[in-house]
């Protein structure tokens, strides 16, 4: 079967514009181990967990550290590299107005250093996220 130019050319835009979907299609399949440590002190309150738990690439996954909740998502930026979302919202918050919102680049299997500060909420620890 033989293509025309316009037909050709039809083709090729479709393979730019559903490249990048296909790819972040993979991408967000990706699985992840995480083990982590996080500590938090809330107006003079400390908290500490430590786990391990897995997910999928682009995923939150949510824990109970009172009086706060933690959200925890993985994105990955390369084969090396990932961003990690932190956002904590206090529970008892009617508007759901998260208290501190941070973002970590890591690389894979390396222990990656959490501290962030906002208002009289500090977050530290650590976190390993190894793809699997």
């Amino acid at each position: 079967m033989k293509l025309s130019v316009l037909q050709g050319r039809k083709l090729a835009w479709l393979a730019i514009l559903a490249g990048p979907m296909c790819i972040g299609a993979a991408s967000s399949d990706r699985l992840f181990n995480a083990h982590y440590q996080i500590e938090t002190k809330d107006n003079g309150a400390i908290g500490t967990i430590k786990s391990q738990f897995r997910l999928k690439a682009e995923e939150s996954t949510t824990f109970e550290l009172h009086p706060n909740n933690i959200e925890l998502s993985v994105r990955p930026v390369s084969d090396t590299e990932y961003d990690l979302h932190m956002t904590i919202t206090a529970k008892k918050n009617p508007d759901g107005k998260p208290r501190l919102h941070h973002v970590f680049r890591g690389r894979y299997g390396v222990p990656l250093e959490l501290n962030a500060v906002a208002e009289n909420l500090r977050v530290g620890g650590a976190i390993s996220i190894v793809p699997l």
